[in-house]
């Protein structure tokens, strides 16, 4: 599923949670966009559409509160200069107190802070040339993660139990981001077509820190961060509407970065019960004739097992869309697309880590 706000695709899915309060409508196409949009959306498209300050004016605040601590606050505001240059610009508050409770610390452990804001330029250098700007912004700074099991098996009754686990963790969990998405539509209208060109770009960085056995052990945990930037052009050139033949034609394309780093910190326990004890159990269960082995890992507190990811991705469109309508009859019409479309994806992978063990084998 793609989705576009004011005409400017948002690539990676991590930009797909945003938070905005000047929506003026938004559009679901159902099923594949893909001769008529620049990414391939085989699922279908959602184009979200904010209020443009040439036609909305004044300042909207929008207040709001709820249980469990659930705080939030907008404002924005539309200003039209001239009949050639129009501006919006607003910033947004939110908090919540959380729903979960942490027992082994007594405290929630998934409140959340969330800001940002959003500023739209829209300028008309001449009559038929339009330069189109949107900048957002959002820092989010939440608790995590709130997860429990459920279910155990009797081995008595041979049938599973159900039953609800407290949350008691003893790695203070969280997850941070930082998402930048910007945009510029250069639009040129013709008598008889369109033309215009969508400049986008997307940055995030995130970190999320992890309590990863989720029990009040100090076993292990696990820090991931992420830095993202991707940017695409999309160059569209359609018909205008009210003929019988509608068409449109269209290059795209995008590249991104995205650097994952993963370190993996197992603790003394977490060393000695999930590495030294697992490769024991497996010597204990070798052949008798088999001599017996032992591994002992050295009294390091802590054991840090570093991942990288490099993955980028690139992408090459063409497309172009046909419809004829009033074939024959009335209201009869008929739609042909083509897409080309190549994409490509790498990932560059590098894991390591150091350990000090001593090795010993027992001859009977």
């Amino acid at each position: 599923v793609g989705l576009y706000v004011d005409n400017v695709p948002y690539i990676d899915k991590s930009a797909f949670d945003f938070n905005y309060a000047d929506i003026e409508r938004i559009e679901v196409l159902r099923g594949p966009q893909g001769t008529l949009y620049g990414r391939n959306t085989m699922a279908g498209l959602i184009r979200v559409h904010t209020k443009s300050p040439f036609s909305y004016q004044g300042t909207d605040v929008r207040l709001s509160a709820g249980t469990r601590e659930q705080y939030s606050a907008s404002a924005t505001h539309y200003h039209r200069i001239s009949d050639k240059f129009a501006f919006s610009a607003g910033g947004f508050y939110g908090y919540s107190g959380g729903f979960f409770k942490n027992s082994f610390r007594d405290k929630k452990i998934d409140k959340m802070d969330e800001a940002g804001g959003r500023i739209r330029a829209i300028c008309f250098t001449t009559e038929n040339l339009k330069l189109d700007l949107t900048v957002n912004y959002e820092y989010s700074d939440q608790g995590g993660y709130p997860y429990f099991y459920t279910g155990t098996v009797d081995p008595e009754k041979e049938e599973r139990s159900q039953y609800i686990v407290k949350i008691s963790i003893n790695d203070k969990s969280n997850y941070r981001r930082n998402l930048l998405n910007t945009g510029l539509n250069i639009e040129y209208q013709a008598n008889n077509f369109v033309l215009s060109a969508v400049t986008g770009y997307q940055h995030m960085k995130d970190r999320m820190f992890l309590d990863q056995d989720f029990t009040e052990q100090d076993l292990f945990n696990i820090e991931q961060k992420q830095k993202l930037n991707t940017i695409s052009e999309e160059i569209v050139f359609k018909s205008k509407p009210g003929k019988n033949w509608q068409w449109a034609t269209g290059a795209f394309g995008f590249y991104q970065w995205l650097r994952t780093d993963a370190p993996v910190t197992f603790k003394r326990k977490g060393i000695d019960e999930m590495i030294e004890g697992n490769v024991n159990d497996i010597f204990a269960n070798f052949p008798p004739n088999v001599p017996s082995m032992s591994m002992k890992v050295n009294n390091d507190p802590h054991l840090l097992v570093n991942d990288g990811f490099d993955t980028p991705t690139w992408n090459g469109a063409i497309y172009h869309q046909s419809t004829f309508n009033n074939i024959f009859i009335q209201g009869l019409s008929f739609t042909a697309g083509l897409r080309l479309d190549y994409e490509k994806n790498s990932i560059k992978y590098d894991c390591g880590s150091d350990i000090n063990f001593d090795f010993k084998v027992y001859k009977e």
